[in-house]
């Protein structure tokens, strides 16, 4: 019997290697989901760099103040992922800083 696990697990090495990698992948994952939930831009570097995203858009009529204010709201929370809005809010104040900041050298 011992024999045979054996030979099991000699032609079957990588998919042996791979699932108890994935468990303990998975087990860390389990330990430190309180260490890794800053996916959720929950710090303050994000909040500031929300309200600078706020104040650049504000005159601007790209987007909607009110629903990205929601949206981070429910961000935040945990009640929504508004992750791909917020995103695309954040590179859009990335461009812009890039391309006013290049008019105006030019």
């Amino acid at each position: 019997m011992e024999e045979r696990a054996f030979d099991l697990i000699e032609r079957k090495w990588k998919l042996v290697v791979l699932l108890v990698w994935l468990g303990f992948c998975a087990v860390w994952i389990f330990e430190h989901y309180d260490a890794i939930r800053w996916f959720r831009l929950g710090d303050t570097d994000d909040n500031m760099r929300m309200m600078q995203v706020r104040a650049l858009l504000h005159g601007q009529g790209w987007f909607d103040l009110r629903r990205i204010e929601t949206a981070w709201t429910e961000h935040q929370s945990g009640r929504h992922n508004h992750g791909h809005l917020l995103w695309n809010v954040l590179m859009a104040q990335a461009w812009s800083d890039r391309w006013f900041a290049a008019q105006s050298v030019n």
